[in-house]
């Protein structure tokens, strides 16, 4: 995940297999810091899942959307916008906050929020992994601003057993 464009190479020869752009031109522009990287990408036989985009001073991110892949092609099959985030408040305000989790029919992803007042809020999304439709949304934790100057933001992910799904957060 180089942020605007995801690479597969060959494990053994490192030769590229595919290369998928998935931010059009306009919106590489004002990238400010470095790529969310190789820490939010899910990848199993079938899929490629990735958050997209740059992170910018104070731990959010320009891009705040996910995209599913087809892990032999590299052809886009969806992507979600978080904007769109169902049973939430300012949902425009979500960014990414660690890398998604394939697991069966399902990708959890962790997102983050921080109001107006500085509030940070963290949320579970499930959506549906044939087609990128959210299914269910779950508020996790808030806290007071973290901001830490120079620094990277605390990244989690969930970590699915059986029917459960268990969420770490530094921020509660």
């Amino acid at each position: 995940n180089e942020g605007a464009e995801l690479v597969c190479m060959d494990l053994f020869t490192g030769i590229e297999r595919w290369r998928t752009s998935v931010l059009p031109p306009a919106d590489r522009s004002d990238r400010v810091g470095d790529p969310i990287g190789p820490t939010a990408v899910a990848v199993d036989e079938e899929d490629v899942i990735a958050w997209i985009g740059y992170s910018l001073d104070g731990g959010t991110s320009e891009t705040e959307q996910v995209v599913c892949l087809d892990a032999g092609t590299g052809e886009i099959r969806w992507r979600f916008d978080l904007a769109n985030t169902p049973r939430i408040d300012e949902p425009y305000a979500l960014y990414p906050a660690g890398p998604p989790v394939i697991h069966d029919d399902r990708v959890f992803v962790i997102a983050r929020r921080e109001s107006r007042q500085g509030l940070k809020s963290c949320y579970l999304l499930a959506i549906d992994r044939s087609d990128g439709t959210p299914l269910s949304t779950t508020y996790i934790a808030s806290t007071g601003s973290q901001y830490r100057d120079g620094s990277l933001r605390p990244l989690t992910m969930p970590v699915v057993e059986g029917d459960q799904v268990f969420v770490a957060t530094s921020i509660g």
